[in-house]
């Protein structure tokens, strides 16, 4: 039987180039074949070949670009600032450098630095990452809320167990997660310098072992969530950020022990400690104390415990370079015994004062009986910051300060007689006659700020001229007598939030009304040029126009909110 050929139909000439290779003109003029699946397949082999050949002659030609000729390391730093500028461990779309050219790719793939940040996106990813970091110190940061469920078990455990290499270790894990992952020990962690593990879990506790031997370069660590003795930290000259949470309180160190840490950290710039301060009985004479440890370069301290352990720092520690220090008390119930407060108030005030060296004298001050106690230093201002150099406050919101128990003795424990900014919230025990009283005729006092405690028809009356002023302040820096008849004769700006304006129209007509005839009497002697609200109810754009047209240079600074 005779074979059938394939007569395939030949194109046109002008579709034929000249330029085409002989092999390509073969084929597309058509002739005899055996088959169609014979001709095929030579037109497949022939494309193959040519898309290999387009391929290297691209790439010689991106030879020749001027990007193409950046040396290696210049196109390296490229891709670790690109790297850099999306600072995310769940999410790799720099990846795509990998993918441009041959050259790029080979370049990515050879920078190791490129790798070191460990990706948690995919698991397959991570071991990537890991092997093409090569020997370079792996910085690892792995948060489970950000895993999306999947289980990072195995990958995280392959990484951790590279303890030679790493440098940065953050781990925010949950349920037994941490128990799977941790290596027993640091051993061999030459390389370490940043560690944090949260561990979510009260149960678990840190390896015994865990710090025996390893990370000599530790500077930073970071312990919270999880069960730890205090002798097991690698207290060393290195550390010079400290945070440790045991909210259990069960792992206090003795005294001595305590101040004997601090001793072997001397370079110790911040330190958070919860549930860690030694027991000191009140009353004791402190000569039974251990000698005071002096942590010279402290700069930002925040200590949380039982109102009856806080006293314990100021003690215990010396820190005369301190910019912040918060103590923050954790009770269970919500009223705070005025003894112990008042006892706490003044031992961080006199802490505050050994370290300075002398009285500081307080630029801004804010006090609740619900909100923390905060103070602004004028000594200070070269490490100004919107947080307070010193407060006290209070772990549970609904506890309530007795802060009214310090004032009578508050010139005693700070300088507030050049006070500038003054932030207050009312209740039944801290009213406006006692804010009056110890705040009213300071001659420096420029800026008030109320919230929703304080009524505007109680606002008013304390802004308003009145010959019954509180009587003269023993700590007053000069005679008040001089001083016009009126508080805060020096006020300038009033700060506002969530104050209600009253939903009742007349109410709020004559709540406005009065808040410009106050305003504009207080110019006889010092006018208030701003007054600023936030959240503020029942105000709208039409009492805006009606104070800033009734006070001429009165700045009203609305955020426009219209809450009802």
């Amino acid at each position: 039987m005779a074979r059938k050929h394939c007569n395939n139909p030949s194109l046109s000439p002008s579709t034929v180039s000249s330029s085409f290779s002989p092999e390509t003109r073969l084929l597309v003029n058509g002739g005899n074949h055996p088959s169609h699946s014979t001709y095929f397949k030579k037109l497949s082999e022939r494309i193959y070949i040519l898309q290999h050949e387009i391929a290297a002659l691209k790439a010689c030609q991106n030879t020749i670009s001027p990007i193409h000729r950046l040396p290696p390391e210049v196109l390296c730093k490229i891709f670790l600032n690109v790297q850099a500028e999306e600072d995310s461990t769940e999410y790799v779309p720099w990846l795509s450098v990998t993918h441009i050219c041959q050259h790029w790719r080979a370049v990515a793939l050879g920078c190791t630095s490129l790798w070191t940040n460990v990706s948690f996106c995919e698991p397959e990813l991570t071991y990537l990452t890991i092997e093409r970091s090569g020997k370079a110190p792996l910085y690892v940061r792995y948060f489970d809320e950000c895993c999306f469920g999947r289980s990072f078990c195995r990958p995280l455990r392959t990484v951790l167990s590279e303890t030679s290499r790493l440098h940065t270790v953050e781990l925010d894990l949950a349920g037994d997660l941490v128990q799977k992952s941790l290596p027993p020990s640091l051993a061999g962690a030459p390389l370490l310098e940043e560690l944090s593990i949260i561990a979510n879990m009260d149960s678990f506790t840190l390896p015994r072992k865990f710090f025996e031997g390893g990370a000599p370069r530790l500077r930073r660590l970071s312990l919270s969530e999880c069960k730890f003795s205090w002798t097991a930290i690698p207290f060393s000259a290195t550390i010079t950020h400290l945070k440790l949470d045991s909210y259990d309180g069960e792992a206090r160190p003795p005294a001595q022990v305590f101040v004997d840490s601090f001793t072997q950290m001397p370079f110790l710039k911040s330190l958070h400690l919860s549930g860690f301060l030694p027991s000191i009985q009140r009353g004791i004479p402190s000569s039974s104390f251990p000698a005071a440890s002096t942590a010279s370069h402290l700069q930002d301290l925040r200590v949380v415990d039982a109102m009856e352990y806080l006293p314990a720092f100021s003690n215990l520690v010396r820190a005369p370079n301190i910019h912040s220090a918060s103590f923050v008390i954790m009770e269970y119930g919500t009223d705070l015994d005025v003894t112990a407060f008042r006892h706490l108030a003044s031992g961080v005030a006199s802490s505050w004062r050994e370290n300075q060296g002398a009285i500081s004298r307080v630029k801004k001050l804010k006090v609740g009986d619900r909100t923390p106690f905060g103070v602004w230093f004028y000594n200070d201002d070269k490490h100004s910051t919107s947080q307070p150099h010193l407060s006290l406050s209070h772990l549970n919101y609904w506890a309530r300060f007795p802060v009214e128990a310090h004032f009578p003795t508050l010139h005693e424990d700070f300088d507030i007689s050049l006070l500038q900014e003054l932030a207050f919230t009312i209740s039944p025990s801290l009213t406006l006659d006692l804010i009056a009283a110890t705040f009213g005729r300071l001659p420096k006092l420029r800026e008030i700020s109320v919230d929703g405690s304080v009524k505007m028809p109680d606002l008013l009356k304390l802004l308003s001229f009145s010959t019954e002023l509180a009587p003269e302040a023993v700590w007053a820096s000069a005679p008040t007598d001089a001083l016009p008849p009126v508080n805060f004769p020096a006020l300038s700006s009033i700060k506002c939030r969530a104050m209600d304006f009253e939903d009742e129209s007349a109410t709020r007509r004559k709540n406005i009304s009065t808040l410009v005839s106050t305003i504009k009497a207080r110019s006889q002697c010092h006018p208030i040029k701003r007054l600023s609200l936030r959240c503020c109810k029942n105000f709208s754009e039409a009492e805006k126009g009606i104070l800033s047209s009734g006070v001429p240079g009165l700045h009203v600074d609305w955020d426009g909110q219209k809450v009802t």
